[in-house]
């Protein structure tokens, strides 16, 4: 059994921030890890940065111009030059914890079987118990999948397999017009698809002023992205390359587009599948881990920080602060 001072659950940016911080106090700690492709969390592996630099590489194509087919193979070095980022930026964030004396990075999922004690199922097959002073969340989020018929079927992807796409869609929709959807609209616009964008609410970016949400609306359409608000998408239907969207319009009328690919942008939620034991459960809100501004939960010892933790801002910067 490995004894520490602290475990933190996930190697995003709350919990590295947290790690190094708790090491440079000279503690002891465990940063526990289920998949090596996430080391530093989700911005820099499947968010914030490899969206940027898609953003970037998009701009560039835009303004080169050329044929579908041309764009088309830009695209695939943008893919090249995203996963070289992200590879550069998740080696760097891996050593410069790994490489701290009194940090161990462990490979695996973490399960509570109390509040003093993790049980780590590794890679190998192999259990690993942890029993740490204090312990601290930080699994994050994952993209919430609307319970929409078809919803699972091929070519229908969340933000983080679409931005493993290598095949340049010709026609894309986005389900959900929020900050990922609106996003995802002027990328993969730019690098030269027809998207087509259907939000529930009455505007786009719902949780945001109206007034921006509609001269952002009126830019996207200007620029030939269809934007469709108080669309309720009822069905995804056919094969890939030829997939049909199935919504009705705030007046109830039925209406179907066509796409190669489809993106469901509905939000996000908290990731916690697997991470309680049956004798160990926390309060919950909607599915996130209640905390107070101090991270602490309903259990003594254990506290929350990042995305996972409910009524937060799941934004990387409000991670880092937290830890």
């Amino acid at each position: 059994m490995r004894q520490v001072d602290a475990a933190v659950i996930g190697f995003g940016k709350g919990g590295k921030t947290l790690a190094g911080a708790l090491a440079a106090a000279g503690k002891t700690v465990a940063l526990v890890e289920k998949s090596p492709k996430m080391y530093g969390g989700t911005c820099i592996n499947v968010a914030c940065i490899p969206t940027k630099s898609l953003v970037h590489s998009a701009a560039l194509s835009a303004a080169q111009g050329g044929t579908f087919s041309e764009r088309a193979a830009r695209y695939a070095t943008a893919i090249d030059e995203k996963d070289r980022v992200t590879s550069l930026l998740r080696g760097k964030n891996y050593r410069k914890l790994a490489d701290l004396p009194n940090v161990e990075v462990v490979d695996g999922s973490a399960s509570f079987a109390d509040a003093t004690h993790l049980t780590v199922a590794k890679p190998d097959g192999t259990r690993e118990t942890i029993e740490a002073a204090q312990a601290f969340i930080n699994t994050g989020a994952r993209p919430f999948v609307p319970p929409i018929p078809g919803v699972d079927g091929p070519r229908v992807h969340v933000s983080e397999t679409l931005l493993d796409v290598r095949t340049l869609p010709e026609r894309l929709v986005i389900i959900g017009g929020g900050v990922v959807g609106v996003e995802c609209a002027s990328i993969y616009h730019c690098l030269g698809c027809e998207v087509t964008v259907l939000e529930a609410a009455d505007h786009i970016l719902p949780f945001m002023d109206r007034e921006i949400a509609q001269r952002l609306t009126m830019i996207l359409k200007k620029k030939g992205v269809k934007v469709e608000a108080k669309a309720s998408v009822q069905k995804i239907t056919g094969i890939p390359g030829e997939m049909t969207v199935t919504y009705t319009d705030k007046k109830g009328a039925e209406h179907t587009v066509t796409a190669q690919g489809v993106l469901a942008a509905a939000g996000r939620k908290a990731n916690l599948d697997g991470l309680f034991g049956p004798d160990f459960s926390l309060e919950l809100d909607r599915g996130a881990v209640v905390g107070d501004d101090m991270g602490r939960t309903s259990v003594p010892h254990v506290y929350v920080i990042g995305d996972a933790k409910a009524k937060n801002i799941q934004l990387a910067h409000v991670a880092s602060a937290q830890g």
